[in-house]
C-alpha cells in the first residue's frame, strides 16, 4: 500500500504537495494524540489513513493535488488540525500538571475507591453526649462570673458576649468593612448586625491562628473505622525544586497550628497539589488506599434541589462557611498513622479530619446537623455550609425598632443563636466567606430570592452561549447541564427528545433541524425560567395546591402550582416523562390516566397528606374518577383508578387552551419519521400501586344505590362497603383522618352482601360480624364446645374464622365472667406484702400452741417469742385451756420480761379468752390473725420447725429435752437480725459450758473482778453494747423486711383491682386445698359468691357476708380471694333462654353465613350443613344453665328451618323454672 510521503513524492510538481506536507507535518508535533471529527481522540495511524485515504483519491485525480485547493474536504482537514493543536496543548498542560502532582479535575467514575460495604462487628462510634449544649452554657455562665463588661445597645435582644478576649481583636475596622451584608438594609439595621457579630466574635475567623475546634462534648475525637489490613507505603512525587521551599513553608505552618504532626507511622500516602484561582497551590492528601479498607458511613447530606427549596420565598438569607472545617474536628490518635505522607522535611500525618477520606462528608454532615439541631430547618448545614433563612413574609414593613424592620430583627436574632450555638460547640465560620443578610443568594448550586428558587445565572449564560453540537460528546455535556435545571422547564423530556435520539448507540450522528429547535427551546426555557416557590402547608385551604396533568403519544408532563397571597399561582416545579413503544400504542384516555398516577408518583413527597385540585383536559378520565367503571373490575384501569383515589383531591376540567402544560406539550419539537420511542417504560407504577392500595384485586359486585350490606351489619362496614363498590367515602373527615380511613377499607372486600376481611399473615378469609348479639354468641359457642378452655384457645378459634374490632378483648372480657371457669380455676391472687415493725425487745410478742405427741402427761406445746429478738419462750402443757395458757403468759413473760405492748395471736379457741383477760387487765392490745392464715404469724411460725426437729433429734422425752433446745434457739443467731437472741437481750454471748475449762476472752475479764464496782463498770459496759446491737438489729431486721418486701411484690401474681366494700368475691376451698380425696377431685376450688362487709387492704384482710347479709364470723386474708365477674344480663338471657333470633323468621331470611365461615381462601368453598344434634338430647348431657348453639355454615332451606324450630320449640317446654330459678 502506498504511503503518504509515496503519493506526494509523485506528485510534487503539484503546488499542493507543500501544502499536504505542511498540515501532516503540523498536525502532529505529539506523536501520540490527535482530535477526530466527532471530538474523539485518535491515534496517528488513524489520522494518517484518513491522509492516505485523500491523497490518493486526489493524487489519481484528473486535476491531481491542485484541487484540494479551496475544496470543503481540505478546509475541513485544515481545521481539523487546528483543534488538534489546541488539544495538544491541553494534553501537554495536562501531563505537566501530572508529572507534578498539579490536578485540576476530578477523578472518572471508573476511577473512584469505593469503601468497604460488609456489617462491622466492633462497638459502634461514639458521637459524643446529647447535653453537650447545657455543658457549654455552664461553663459560659461561670466565665461571665469571673469577667465584666460594659453593656451593649442590644443586650435585651442578643446573647451576652462569651469571647474572653478584647472587643475587636478579631472583628477590626478592616474587616468590618470588607464583610458581605446586603445593600437593602437600612443604617440602624446594618448596626444592629454588626454589634450582633462584635457579640458572637469567638464564632468568626479570618486566619488559621484564630480557627476553632470541635469541642469532644459535640465529638470525640473522630476514629477511621477500617477492616483488617496490611500496612501501605506509596511512592509520592518528587518535588520540583523551584517549588520545594514553597511546600516546606506550607508543612512548617500546619505543623505549627495543630492540624499536623511528626510521626514514625509505617504507612505512607500520595499527595499532591492543586492550583487556586489567585494563583496559590492547594494541598491534597491522595487517600484513595485509605477509602479502599475504610467501613462505609452511610449516611448522606441534603439533596441540593432539596436543600434549596426550603429557602425559597424567604424574604432575607444569610450564609455561613465554617473556617477550614475539617480542621476542626479532632482525629482519633489510633487514626493518625494511616494518615502519614512523606514531606521534604520528614513523615507527617493529620491531626484532624482527612479531607478526600470516604467517610469526611458523612462524619461532617452529623456533627453540623447535631450542633445545629435546634435551629431546625430554619437554619441547615450542606457539609461545611451553613444557610439561615429569614421569615417569608415582610410583615407589611413593620417595624420593631426604629429604623429596624420587624423581619430583619428576627432573622438578627436567628443568625445571634446559630452563631452561639457554633461558638458553644468551639467551633468558627469564615469571616471571608459569609454572607449576611442578602436578598439574593446562591445556594448549592442554586439561586434563593424572595420570589423563589432560579437557575444559577452563570450556567445560565454558559448554556445561553452553547454552540450546535459536532458529535455525542457535546449533546451528552449539554442535556447533563441542561438536565440539572429541568424542573424549571415544562415538559423537559418531550423538548430535549431529538437530543436524546443523538445519543443512541444505533443512530448516525446528524445535526438536523429538529436538534436545533429543541436546543434553542431549551435555551429560552431555562433562561425565562420562572420563580419555582416552596409549597406552604400552613393553611391548604387558603393556598390551594393544583396539579396539572397532560399527555400525548410521546409522554407527559406536569406542573405543581399554589395559590399565594397575591392571588396568583405559582409553579413549584415541573417534570415530565416519555411513553415506552408499547405504551404509545395506548389511547389517549389510557394514556391520560397514567399520566396522572405518573404525576402522583412523582410529586408524592408533596401532596401525599394534604389535599389538592388536579386540573386535566381529559373529561372521559374525570368521569370515571367521579365514578366507579364496574365495566371491566380486573382491568388495569380499574387498579391506577383505586391508587389515585387514594389521595385526597378534587378533579377539575379546564379546556386544552388553559392548560399550560398542554400548551408547551402542543410546541414541543417534532421528530423525523426515523425516530422511535424506547423500549421500555421510564417508570414502572404496578410496584407503586400495589404498594400503595395492598394488591386490590378482589372482584367484587357493583350496586348502585341503596343499601350493600345486609342489615346485620354496622354503618361502618356500610361504609367500607360503599366506597369499595361506589367509591363513595364518608363526608365530615380532615384528610389525615380520610386517608387513613380508605386504607382500612381497602382491607375488606364484598361477596354476597357480606363484607370479608382479606388475607394478611398466613390468615385466611374472614367474615366480620358486628352484631353484638352475634360476637357473643359465637364466642359462649366456642368457648363451651371445647369444654370451656381459655381465652387464647377461644380466641384462636374465632380469629381464623371470624374478624370484629377488639375481638381479643371482647373474648377475654366475656369469658371472665363465666361462673364454672371461675369457680374452677386455679389462679390466685395476692395482696402486695405489708410488713410489721418492732422497735423495742420485748414490745410486741407472738404465741401460739403447737400439738406435740403425749410424754409425761404433756401433749402440747405453747411457745412465746419476742418479734424483735426472736428470743423464745416455751412450755410443755397437758392441756390448752385458756387458763393455762394464761398462767404461762402471766409467769414467763409477764413477769420475766415485763408487759407488752402488742400479743400477736391467731383465731384459734385457746386464745379467746386469754386475748380479753389480757386486753381488761394488762391493757395489752391483741393482734388476731386471719383464719387459714399462717402467713400473718411468720415469725412464731416460722420458729416452731427448728424447735420441733431439735426435740426429734434428741434422745430421750421431749419434755424433758425443751430447756437444752430453747437455749439452743436463744444463742443461735438469726439471718434476720445477725445477733442471736441472747445478744439482743442480755448485751453479751453467752458463756458456755466449754468456756469454763478452756476459757475464752469474754470469760478473762470476770477471773479480775475484785469488788462490786469492776462489777458494775462491767455490766455498764454490757449494757452499751447491748443498745448498740439492738439498733443494729432493728436497722437489718428493716432492711431485710423491705428487701423481702420488694421480692415478693416483684415475683408475686399481685392483684391490680382494689378489693372494695360492697363487691361480689369468691372465696378459697382451703378443705378441697387440704382434702385431695378422689372425692374430692371434681369439687370447685372457689366458694360463694359472697360480698364485703368490711375491707381493710392497708392490712391485707377483709369482713365477709352472706348475700342474704349474715357476715362471717372472722376476718379473711386478701390471698383468699378474688372479684367476681357478673355476667351481662344480656349474655345470662342468651344463654339460658337461648338465642330469641332463632324464633324471628326476617332474620332467617337475611342470615347466612351466621356463625362460621370456613378457613378457606376461596369464599365460595364452604362445607355442607353441619346439623349438630338435637337440643333435647343435648339438654340431658349438659349442666341445666348452658344452652348449646347451632353453628351454620350454609344457608339453610326453608325445610331445614322449620325444623331447627321446632326442634327448639320442642325441647324448651322446662327451661322456664331453671330460668327463674337462676
Amino acid at each position: 500500500m502506498a504511503t503518504v510521503n509515496t503519493l506526494t513524492a509523485n506528485a510534487h510538481s503539484s503546488p499542493g504537495v507543500a501544502k499536504l506536507k505542511y498540515i501532516q507535518e503540523s498536525a502532529w508535533s505529539d506523536p501520540t494524540i490527535g482530535l477526530g471529527e466527532y471530538g474523539m481522540l485518535y491515534t496517528k495511524e488513524d489520522v494518517e489513513k484518513w491522509m492516505y485515504w485523500m491523497a490518493e483519491a486526489f493524487a489519481t485525480d484528473a486535476g491531481g493535488l491542485e484541487d484540494l485547493e479551496g475544496s470543503p474536504e481540505l478546509n475541513q482537514f485544515s481545521i481539523m488540525c487546528e483543534l488538534n493543536r489546541q488539544q495538544m496543548r491541553q494534553q501537554q498542560l495536562l501531563r505537566f500538571q501530572q508529572n507534578n502532582n498539579l490536578y485540576t479535575m476530578y477523578k472518572t467514575v471508573d476511577k473512584k475507591v469505593r469503601p468497604v460495604d460488609i456489617p462491622r462487628q466492633e462497638a459502634l462510634m461514639e458521637f459524643g453526649r446529647e447535653d453537650w449544649k447545657a455543658r457549654a452554657m455552664e461553663r459560659q455562665r461561670l466565665r461571665l462570673n469571673v469577667r465584666s463588661r460594659d453593656p451593649g445597645p442590644y443586650d435585651d435582644l442578643f446573647e451576652q458576649r462569651y469571647a474572653a478576649f478584647p472587643r475587636g481583636a478579631r472583628l477590626t475596622t478592616e474587616r468590618v468593612s470588607k464583610l458581605h451584608i446586603g445593600d437593602q438594609l437600612t443604617p440602624q439595621e446594618r448596626a444592629m448586625l454588626i454589634e450582633m457579630l462584635f457579640n458572637r466574635e469567638g464564632a468568626l475567623s479570618w486566619q488559621f491562628e484564630e480557627a476553632g475546634r470541635i469541642h469532644p462534648d459535640v465529638c470525640p475525637p473522630y476514629k477511621i473505622r477500617t477492616i483488617p489490613h496490611k500496612a501501605w507505603q506509596i511512592r509520592g512525587f518528587a518535588v520540583p525544586k523551584a517549588m520545594e521551599q514553597k511546600v516546606v513553608d506550607m508543612v512548617n505552618a500546619r505543623l505549627n497550628r495543630g492540624t499536623w504532626e511528626r510521626c514514625d507511622s509505617q504507612y505512607r500516602n500520595p499527595w499532591h497539589l492543586v492550583p487556586k484561582k489567585d494563583g496559590d497551590v492547594r494541598w491534597v492528601s491522595n487517600a484513595q488506599k485509605i477509602n479502599s479498607v475504610t467501613l462505609r458511613d452511610a449516611n448522606l447530606p441534603p439533596t441540593a434541589d432539596e436543600f434549596s427549596e426550603r429557602f425559597a420565598g424567604c424574604k432575607i438569607i444569610s450564609l455561613m462557611d465554617l473556617f477550614s472545617g475539617y480542621d476542626q474536628i479532632t482525629l482519633h490518635p489510633d487514626s493518625r498513622d494511616m494518615t502519614a505522607f512523606q514531606t521534604p522535611i520528614g513523615l507527617i500525618r493529620s491531626c484532624t479530619m482527612v479531607q478526600g477520606a470516604t467517610n469526611s462528608v458523612a462524619a461532617f454532615q452529623r456533627i453540623m446537623t447535631k450542633i445545629l439541631k435546634d435551629h431546625w430547618p430554619e437554619t441547615m448545614p450542606f457539609v461545611d455550609d451553613i444557610t439561615s433563612g429569614g421569615p417569608k413574609t415582610d410583615y407589611q414593613g413593620e417595624e420593631s425598632l426604629p429604623g429596624v424592620r420587624r423581619y430583619v430583627l428576627e432573622h438578627i436574632q436567628q443568625l445571634d443563636r446559630v452563631l452561639a450555638d457554633i461558638e458553644r460547640a468551639g467551633g468558627t465560620v469564615n469571616g471571608k466567606k459569609c454572607y449576611f443578610l442578602m436578598e439574593r443568594l446562591e445556594v448549592v448550586g442554586y439561586e434563593v430570592s424572595p420570589d423563589g428558587r432560579h437557575p444559577n445565572l452563570k450556567k445560565v449564560e454558559k448554556i445561553l452561549n452553547w454552540p450546535p453540537c459536532k458529535n455525542q460528546t457535546e449533546v451528552r455535556s449539554f442535556v447533563g447541564i441542561c438536565v440539572y435545571y429541568r424542573i424549571w422547564v415544562v415538559h423537559f423530556a418531550l423538548v430535549a427528545k431529538p437530543l436524546f435520539f443523538l445519543l443512541r448507540d444505533d443512530v448516525e450522528f446528524r445535526w438536523l433541524k429538529e436538534q436545533d429547535e429543541a436546543m434553542y427551546t431549551l435555551k429560552q426555557a431555562i433562561v425565562t425560567a420562572p420563580a419555582l416557590v416552596n409549597l406552604d402547608y400552613s393553611d391548604t385551604v387558603k393556598y390551594k395546591i393544583f396539579l396539572m396533568t397532560d399527555s400525548s403519544q410521546h409522554g407527559a408532563g406536569a406542573v405543581v402550582e399554589q395559590l399565594k397571597e397575591d392571588g396568583k399561582r405559582h409553579p413549584v416545579r415541573f417534570e415530565s416523562t416519555l411513553w415506552s413503544a408499547r405504551e404509545s400504542t395506548w389511547h389517549s384516555t389510557k394514556l391520560e390516566c397514567k399520566a396522572v398516577l405518573w404525576a402522583l408518583k412523582k410529586f408524592r413527597t408533596y401532596l401525599y397528606g394534604v389535599h389538592f385540585t388536579i386540573e386535566t383536559d381529559a373529561a372521559t378520565l374525570i368521569a370515571q374518577l367521579n365514578r366507579s367503571s364496574t365495566d371491566n373490575p380486573g382491568s388495569v384501569m380499574n387498579r391506577w383508578i383505586s391508587a389515585i383515589m387514594l389521595w385526597d383531591f378534587d378533579i377539575k376540567h379546564i379546556p386544552g387552551k388553559k392548560n399550560v402544560v398542554a400548551d408547551a406539550l402542543s410546541r414541543y419539537p417534532k421528530l423525523d419519521d426515523n425516530w422511535e420511542p424506547p423500549e421500555e417504560a421510564e417508570d414502572d407504577l404496578e410496584e407503586f400501586i400495589d404498594h400503595m392500595i395492598g394488591n386490590v384485586n378482589g372482584p367484587t359486585i357493583p350496586m348502585h344505590g341503596g343499601r350493600v350490606l345486609r342489615p346485620e351489619f354496622s354503618d361502618a362496614s356500610e361504609q367500607y362497603a360503599q366506597f369499595l363498590i361506589n367509591l363513595k367515602t364518608p363526608r365530615g373527615m380532615n384528610p389525615r383522618e380520610l386517608r387513613a380511613w380508605k386504607k382500612r377499607a381497602l382491607n375488606f372486600f364484598v361477596r354476597d352482601g357480606i363484607l370479608f376481611k382479606k388475607t394478611s399473615r398466613n390468615i385466611a378469609i374472614r367474615r366480620v360480624v358486628d352484631d353484638e348479639d352475634l360476637q357473643s354468641a359465637a364466642i359462649w359457642n366456642v368457648h363451651q364446645q371445647i369444654g370451656h378452655r381459655g381465652v387464647n384457645a377461644v380466641y384462636s378459634i374465632l380469629s381464623q374464622r371470624y374478624w370484629w374490632n377488639g375481638m381479643y378483648e371482647h373474648v377475654r372480657t366475656r369469658l371472665a365472667t363465666c361462673p364454672d371457669c371461675q369457680l374452677r380455676s386455679s389462679k390466685r391472687m395476692v395482696d402486695m406484702l405489708t410488713n410489721t415493725y418492732s422497735f423495742a425487745i420485748w414490745e410486741t410478742v407472738a404465741i401460739d400452741v403447737v400439738y406435740m405427741p403425749q410424754c409425761f402427761g404433756k401433749k402440747y406445746l405453747v411457745i412465746a417469742r419476742d418479734y424483735l429478738s426472736g428470743w423464745p419462750e416455751a412450755r410443755a402443757l397437758s392441756n390448752n385451756q385458756s387458763k393455762t395458757i394464761a398462767e404461762f403468759i402471766y409467769e414467763d413473760i409477764i413477769c420475766r420480761w415485763s408487759t407488752s405492748r402488742k400479743l400477736m395471736v391467731d383465731g384459734g379457741p385457746d386464745f379467746a379468752k386469754v386475748v380479753n383477760y389480757l386486753a381488761k387487765n394488762y391493757k395489752i392490745n391483741r393482734v388476731q390473725s386471719s383464719g387459714h392464715n399462717p402467713q400473718a404469724m411468720g415469725k412464731i411460725e416460722g420458729g416452731h420447725k427448728p424447735i420441733v426437729n431439735a426435740l426429734a433429734k434428741l434422745p430421750g422425752p421431749w419434755v424433758k429435752n425443751l430447756p437444752t433446745v430453747l437455749l439452743a434457739d436463744r444463742i443461735s443467731i438469726q439471718e434476720q437480725t445477725g445477733y442471736s437472741p441472747y445478744q439482743l437481750v442480755t448485751g453479751q454471748n453467752p458463756v458456755l459450758p466449754i468456756e469454763l475449762a478452756l476459757p475464752t476472752w469474754q470469760t478473762l475479764p470476770f477471773r479480775e473482778v475484785k469488788d462490786r464496782a469492776q462489777l458494775l463498770a462491767i455490766r455498764a459496759m454490757q449494757l452499751d453494747l447491748r443498745d448498740q446491737f439492738t439498733k443494729e438489729a432493728i436497722a437489718r431486721t428493716n432492711r431485710m423486711r423491705a428487701a423481702k418486701k420488694e421480692y415478693w411484690d416483684d415475683t408475686k401474681e399481685i392483684r391490680r383491682e382494689e378489693i372494695t366494700r360492697g363487691d361480689l368475691v369468691l372465696l378459697w376451698n382451703s378443705v378441697r386445698e387440704i382434702d385431695m380425696s378422689r372425692d374430692r377431685k371434681l369439687d370447685t376450688r372457689w366458694l360463694g359468691p359472697y360480698r364485703v362487709r368490711d375491707a381493710r387492704p392497708d392490712r391485707g384482710t377483709y369482713r365477709l357476708e352472706d348475700l342474704d347479709g349474715t357476715a362471717f364470723p372472722h376476718t379473711t386474708p386478701g390471698r383468699r380471694l378474688k372479684l367476681f365477674r357478673q355476667r351481662d344480663i344480656n349474655d345470662i338471657a342468651q344463654e339460658d333462654r337461648g338465642n330469641m333470633k332463632l324464633w324471628d323468621p326476617d332474620y332467617w331470611q337475611n342470615v347466612s353465613l351466621t356463625l362460621d365461615v370456613p378457613v378457606t381462601s376461596d369464599p365460595d368453598e364452604a362445607p355442607p350443613l353441619q346439623r349438630q344434634p338435637s337440643p333435647s338430647l343435648l339438654r340431658q348431657q349438659q349442666d341445666a344453665r348452658t344452652v348449646p348453639r347451632v353453628v351454620i355454615t350454609k344457608r339453610l332451606t326453608e325445610e331445614e328451618r322449620r325444623a331447627y324450630i321446632q326442634d327448639w320449640g320442642n325441647s324448651d317446654t322446662d327451661s322456664s323454672d331453671s330460668s327463674t330459678s337462676e
